[in-house]
């Protein structure tokens, strides 16, 4: 998906740019030096502070799992929980592919079956 961001990457880059407007005693060299690069790595050439502004607000909305306009640990929470739901459903739809008689369980045999069939189809490809 094109532009799509981590949901954690979001909130990483989010805390880093608030950790550059907090005052400098509270910033230690490489929480700066993060930051920094942070900035510089959203900004292109040509981009307008509106545009940039505007990039902030869609990375917070994005971050703000709940939405209640504030990014919180139950935001990290939510987003965690959501990815390994995701990440669960992938590894089933991996596993259940090899349910060749289709009755909800996948056999030693069935998976044999399927990783022969797949080596014969890469086989023939290559």
């Amino acid at each position: 998906m094109a532009g799509f961001r981590s949901p954690l990457l979001v909130v990483t880059g989010l805390a880093a740019l608030l950790a550059a407007a907090a005052p400098s005693w509270a910033q230690t060299a490489p929480t700066a030096s993060r930051t920094t690069q942070e900035m510089l790595r959203q900004l292109r050439a040509g981009t307008t502070l509106k545009d940039f502004l505007e990039g902030l607000r869609r990375q917070f909305a994005q971050a703000d799992a709940d939405g209640d306009g504030r990014i919180s640990s139950a935001d990290i929470e939510l987003h965690g929980a959501v990815a390994l739901a995701q990440a669960r459903g992938f590894s089933m739809m991996q596993i259940m592919r090899a349910d060749l008689d289709g009755d909800g369980t996948v056999t030693a045999d069935e998976v044999r079956r399927m990783l022969r069939y797949e080596g014969r189809l890469s086989k023939s490809a290559g």
